[in-house]
């Protein structure tokens, strides 16, 4: 008998943004929506075993130079059905240093594929809905 795992969703407050929300997978961060002014925050405490990541994105918000290098992006791109390419994308996008902006064409270079820009460029959209 298979046990289903089911989403858990935090939500964090940051000082001028608004609220995020991050919803986790068996543990896993699966899903990020950016702060909003629109957006209640959840009641109660953050489960201590996603304190270490919301404090990263609290940094991150605050202007510090965070780096999430360190985030498992498998479960994402497992729940979003992504490509092999878009897959390659998010990977890649997940390199890029703090404050570095680059070209759809660089992206798609950087994630295996030097020619496809319009692919490259709509991959981080695959994984929002």
């Amino acid at each position: 008998m298979t046990t289903a795992v089911h989403p858990e969703t935090v939500r964090y407050a940051i000082p001028t943004w608004g609220v995020g929300e991050l919803t986790f997978l068996g543990g896993l961060p699966v899903a990020h929506d950016l702060p909003s002014r629109r957006r209640a925050p959840l009641e109660g405490p953050v489960p201590p075993r996603h304190e270490r990541l919301l404090e990263q994105i609290r940094r991150y918000f605050a202007g510090a130079r965070e780096s999430f290098a360190d985030v498992d992006l498998e479960p994402t791109i497992e729940l979003w059905g992504l490509t092999p390419f878009e897959a390659a994308v998010t990977r890649a996008l997940q390199r890029v240093p703090w404050g570095t902006t680059l070209s759809y064409g660089a992206l798609a270079a950087a994630a295996g594929r030097g020619r496809p820009v319009r692919p490259g460029a709509s991959a981080p959209a695959a994984c929002s809905a």
